[in-house]
């Protein structure tokens, strides 16, 4: 049987054997850095060897700090996690903030996140911190709030490791007023990503509201993975099954977007998928841009677990439907050059509606992002 998206992704990646707890914002100056001294000082209390991996200010004295190591980088000495003195003084637990920070070169890993990876595989439980725009699989939803996508994000590698994730949230309108005070400025040093993305206050609504429903997706999935077994029943016999199935086009210019949330519904129901393309008799040629947005879909599909799959068909509607059914499909992830054929010629769409007895449809018809 194949694994569903974050499990195969997670065959690539040796599973830590610490735990990972992401202290997560929609925006820097919510207190996820004294959430995180906070939660330190409970496991302290509890006994645990808890220390900071890197220098925070201000931190209470009872916290051990792991000196940091003094960089020279464009004639500056920087200071940056000890990554090595960490995994040698081999702690419980570590506070490491700022997962997606970009170490300097020559440096060793080149993210920080990286780092963090090394220290999980070492047994060594991390507290970590990010904000939501900097979660690389979210970037769809972030770039037409800011016109681009940040330079660096998190990747689906790093974020499915995440045991817990620890929401840190406060009212839009404060956090406006925060983000205007030129101290906070001169400390936080936003890229222009960032000054592009706070300029107007909604964006601010949309970033809230966007962590809220990942912090919920991802507890929603927890519970799905330790819950209670439940009872044997007879299925009904009119459902097909419970696989995914996406259906992309060279044509859709959203085609990335489709394949991810085919990605996340295969997550968070913890069900296997597959990435099917269609080779039609009146496709005619597929020309070079379509060659390599096919291409590059295939690649992505199969680095986020997907099973390919490429099929011949003159009848769309009947290979569709003969797939889901020998595949035990439960779900269709449609796109729109494909619902808009079918809407204005033969009616396959109403056809497949009729026949797909079980399935789940849905249908995307995104704005294509800005350049």
């Amino acid at each position: 049987m194949a694994q569903p998206g974050v499990e195969a992704m997670l065959a690539e990646v040796k599973r830590p054997t610490g735990r990972l707890h992401l202290f997560l914002g929609y925006a820097p100056g919510l207190g996820k850095t004294g959430a995180m001294l906070t939660r330190a000082a409970h496991l302290k209390a509890q006994g645990i060897d808890c220390v900071a991996g890197f220098p925070i200010s201000p931190c209470p004295d009872s916290l051990e700090q792991i000196p940091p190591l003094l960089v020279a980088h464009r004639n500056v000495s920087v200071a940056e996690l000890d990554l090595h003195g960490i995994l040698r003084r081999k702690p419980r637990s570590v506070i490491v903030d700022n997962a997606c920070h970009v170490n300097p070169p020559l440096f060793g890993n080149r993210f920080r996140y990286q780092d963090i990876q090394e220290i999980l595989q070492a047994g060594i439980d991390v507290l970590t911190s990010c904000n939501i725009y900097q979660i690389a699989s979210l970037g769809e939803a972030i770039r037409p709030l800011a016109g681009s996508l940040p330079r660096h994000a998190l990747p689906d590698s790093f974020m499915v490791q995440v045991e817990r994730i620890h929401l840190s949230d406060l009212d839009e309108s404060i956090l406006w007023y925060r983000l205007r005070q030129e101290d906070f400025f001169r400390e936080w040093h936003p890229t222009s990503f960032e000054r592009a993305l706070f300029a107007r206050q909604e964006n601010l609504s949309a970033l809230r509201l966007l962590a809220m429903r990942h912090a919920a997706d991802h507890l929603s999935r927890q519970r799905q993975n330790h819950a209670t077994p439940a009872p044997l029943f007879i299925p009904d016999q009119t459902v097909v099954g419970n696989r995914i199935l996406v259906c992309t086009s060279a044509h859709f210019p959203a085609s990335t977007l489709l394949l991810k949330h085919g990605w996340h519904l295969a997550s968070r129901l913890d069900r296997p998928w597959f990435w099917l393309h269609l080779l039609t008799g009146d496709a005619g040629e597929i020309s070079g841009p379509e060659e390599r947005a096919l291409r590059e879909q295939r690649v992505l599909a199969g680095e986020m677990g997907a099973e390919l799959v490429t099929l011949e068909s003159r009848d769309e509607v009947v290979t569709l439907l003969d797939f889901a059914h020998s595949h035990e499909v439960g779900h269709l992830l449609l796109c729109r050059p494909v619902v808009d054929r079918w809407w204005s010629g033969s009616g396959d769409l109403k056809r497949l509606v009729q026949e797909a007895k079980g399935l789940h449809l849905h249908l995307f018809s995104p704005q294509e992002p800005p350049p």
